[in-house]
């Protein structure tokens, strides 16, 4: 692998850190100052060693490291997926835990670091929020990503605003991307991109763990795709009950009675249903669906992604019993409303036989349904790959 694809930033920034250097801690602590003075540093510094948390090599193993200077025992410890081992680490003179991987594929990989038997942040590797939690992640080079990476093209903005939820009373958090020429073309409306995340994540997991923003410059850089604003809401609403605990709030309604109607209001939306689009994964994927097929008047696409409910026209979810039996009426009736409908699964998903089946079923009939499998499990490498698709079917 190149050297310029294990130097990309999208390797290794995270929400608090851009930047790929890590200063490496030292074994032994500093000298502290003598009385009350205060020795200067040096002007220029001597050059310093890093320590990034992950090297890679050539024949695709890669090397993990924590500082545990007075741990007893440090093991690695993958979160399922592609990734279900646990690696014993063991300890150099300068005080860092190491071990060599040798049987994980290329891709993202959740991973937890295990301190004398306690759960440890590495702060030398990057962050996500999955899984109700804050992980750290490592990106294992793999050519077949280079769709994420920051390249040298324009770039658009993440912005992070604020929306007053009358539902909850409270402010909450959406993400919104914006392409490069956003600001500089006043009169110019776009076409919305919603992008909700899988349960256990939360608003900002389609910038950090799915590098949208990358992955739409390199598009709209490249043609490929339509200019388009894309918003990434958190996809669970919770409320405090009298005693203290909390129930989620049916997030299909708010979705559609707030947040489209706060993006609308603050951003040069193309406001009709053909120039709106909600994709989501796992427990978003279900959300989407219901969204979309629950409020044909406002969106007319749909990518529903690892989607534990699978494809069916009638039956239970989150935010209750659905029926789509009027719009499942005909396969005429059906294409003349939904522009697109794209629906995938890791080829090791147990999700993916059942819904294949399902979606085969329609496409036989003639509805125009979509449906990709991509090798791996029920994780960001097979969501990138579907949303690198799925948005170069829309709004063209």
């Amino acid at each position: 692998m190149s050297s310029e694809f294990k130097a990309n930033q999208t390797m290794y920034s995270h929400i608090l850190d851009f930047e790929s250097i890590r200063k490496k801690k030292t074994a032994t602590p500093a000298i502290p100052p003598i009385g009350n003075k205060v020795i200067a540093p040096k002007f220029p510094p001597d050059p310093y060693e890093a320590e990034p948390g992950v090297k890679y090599f050539e024949d695709g193993s890669f090397e993990v490291s924590i500082f545990a200077e007075n741990a007893k025992s440090v093991q690695l410890a993958g979160t399922g997926g592609s990734m279900p081992g646990t690696y014993e680490m063991k300890k150099g003179d300068d005080g860092y835990w190491r071990v060599t991987v040798t049987d994980v594929h290329p891709g993202f990989h959740y991973i937890q670091f295990i301190v004398d038997g306690v759960k440890t942040l590495n702060p030398c590797l990057p962050f996500g929020y999955g899984s109700f939690e804050v992980l750290n992640y490592i990106e294992v080079p793999d050519t077949r990503f280079d769709f994420i990476d920051a390249k040298n093209v324009p770039h658009g903005s993440v912005r992070f605003e604020l929306m007053y939820s009358e539902s909850v009373g409270r402010v909450r958090s959406v993400v919104v991307y914006t392409p490069p020429k956003y600001d500089e073309e006043p009169e110019k409306r776009y076409p919305v991109l919603y992008c909700l995340p899988g349960g256990g994540e939360n608003e900002t997991a389609w910038i950090w763990q799915g590098k949208l923003n990358y992955m739409l410059d390199n598009l709209i850089a490249s043609g490929k795709i339509e200019e388009m604003i894309a918003v990434c809401p958190g996809g669970v609403i919770a409320q405090e009950q009298p005693d203290g605990r909390y129930f989620d709030l049916d997030f299909n309604e708010l979705f559609c009675k707030e947040i489209v109607p706060f993006i609308d209001g603050k951003f040069r939306t193309i406001a009709d249903r053909e120039s709106r689009a909600v994709f989501g994964v796992s427990l978003g994927g279900g959300q989407a669906r219901g969204i979309v097929y629950g409020h044909t008047d406002l969106f007319a696409n749909l990518g529903q992604f690892s989607s534990g409910g699978g494809f069916t026209v009638e039956g239970e979810s989150l935010s209750g019993r659905f029926d789509y039996s009027e719009l499942f009426s005909s396969a005429e009736h059906y294409n003349a409303i939904m522009k697109k409908t794209f629906v995938t699964c890791g080829s090791d998903d147990p999700r993916h036989e059942f819904t294949s089946a399902q979606v085969k079923a329609f496409a036989d009939r003639g509805y125009n349904i979509e449906y990709r499998s991509y090798p791996g499990h029920h994780e960001w490498d097979v969501w990138r790959f579907s949303m690198h698709h799925f948005v170069q079917r829309l709004f063209r």
